[in-house]
C-alpha cells in the first residue's frame, strides 16, 4: 500500500517539494515560483489564497512572504468542497458506539464518502459533517491551477464516480474489526480523465480501520492499494470508466476470488 502524504506548503514535504522543482504537477507553468507554488497549495488547502472574495486591500501582493499571514489570504476560500456532480455519497458503517460496555446497534459509527471534481473522493463524519480525510490521485493534480483560477469555460471532472466497496465480515455483525475483517474501497472517474491521456482510472484502497471504531471521533486513514491505468499496460483499450466499479466473486481454480469490473467503459 501506499504511504498517505499530506500536502502542506512546508519544504519538506514530498509533494510541495516536487512541485517546487517541477511546477507542472500541479498544472502551473514551468516557470512558475516556489511562491506560486505555495500560494496553490495554500489555495488545495482550503485557503482564499488567490482572494476570491476580495476583502484583501487593493494591489496588495498574494504571493510576498511579508503578508503570508494576512486573514483575507488565510481565511478559509468561499467554495472549497468541489461538486459531486455525479457521484452520490454512500454511507458505509465500520462499527457503533458502547452502551454498558456492548455494541450498540442503535448508535452507529457512519462515514459518508464521495467523490468530488476537484478530484478528490472524501471521508466525512455522519455525526458531525466535518471532513475528515480526502485523496487526490497523482494524475489530478494537473487540474488544481485551473481550478484555482474558476475562469469560464468547460467543466472540469476529477473523480466523478460513486464509490464501491468489498466487505468480509467474519461474524457479520456490522462491525469492522481489523483483526479478522478487512474492507476496501474502488472508485472510477466517470467523466473525469487523467489530463495527459484522456483515460479513466480506476482506484482500489484498504479503508480497514487499525482499530475497532466505537467512537463518533473515531477515524480512518484509507491506504491506496493499487492503479488500474487506462491505456497502460494490460489496459492498453481501457477507456473513460464511467461506470461505477462493481465487485464481484468468480471461482478460480476451485477457489473464490474477488473481481472488479468496469462495465460501461469507453473505449478507442
Amino acid at each position: 500500500p501506499a504511504t498517505p502524504v499530506t500536502v502542506v506548503a512546508t519544504t519538506g514535504n514530498s509533494v510541495y517539494d516536487a512541485a517546487v522543482a517541477d511546477p507542472t504537477i500541479l498544472g502551473l507553468l514551468a516557470t512558475a515560483t516556489a511562491a506560486e507554488v505555495k500560494q496553490l497549495v495554500n489555495w488545495m488547502r482550503g485557503q482564499d489564497a488567490y482572494d476570491d472574495d476580495g476583502d484583501c486591500a487593493v494591489g496588495l501582493d498574494l504571493i510576498d512572504p511579508a503578508n503570508a499571514t494576512n486573514s483575507c489570504i488565510t481565511e478559509s476560500r468561499p467554495w472549497n468542497f468541489a461538486d459531486p456532480l455525479h457521484s452520490r455519497p454512500v454511507a458505509f458503517t465500520f462499527g457503533s458506539e458502547l452502551t454498558s460496555g456492548n455494541p450498540d446497534p442503535t448508535k452507529p459509527v457512519i462515514k459518508m464518502i464521495i467523490g468530488t471534481n476537484d478530484g478528490s473522493v472524501r471521508i466525512i463524519n455522519n455525526s458531525t459533517g466535518v471532513e475528515e480525510w480526502a485523496f487526490i490521485p497523482n494524475e489530478l493534480l494537473k487540474n488544481q491551477y485551473k481550478l484555482s483560477q474558476n475562469n469560464n469555460g468547460d467543466h472540469i471532472y476529477g473523480l466523478d464516480d460513486s464509490p464501491a466497496f468489498l466487505v468480509t465480515d467474519v461474524n457479520n455483525d456490522g462491525i469492522i474489526d481489523p483483526a479478522t475483517d478487512k474492507a476496501y474501497m474502488y472508485i472510477g472517474m466517470r467523466r473525469g480523465v487523467d489530463p495527459a491521456t484522456n483515460r479513466g482510472n480506476i482506484y482500489a484502497f484498504d479503508i480497514t480501520p487499525s482499530a475497532t471504531m466505537d467512537e463518533q471521533t473515531d477515524t480512518v486513514t484509507p491506504k491506496l492499494i493499487w492503479v488500474i491505468q487506462g491505456g497502460a499496460g494490460n489496459y492498453a483499450q481501457l477507456g473513460q470508466t464511467w461506470s461505477r466499479p462493481k465487485v464481484t466473486r468468480i471461482r478460480a481454480t476451485c477457489t473464490p476470488a474477488s473481481v472488479c469490473s468496469d462495465g460501461d467503459p469507453f473505449t478507442d
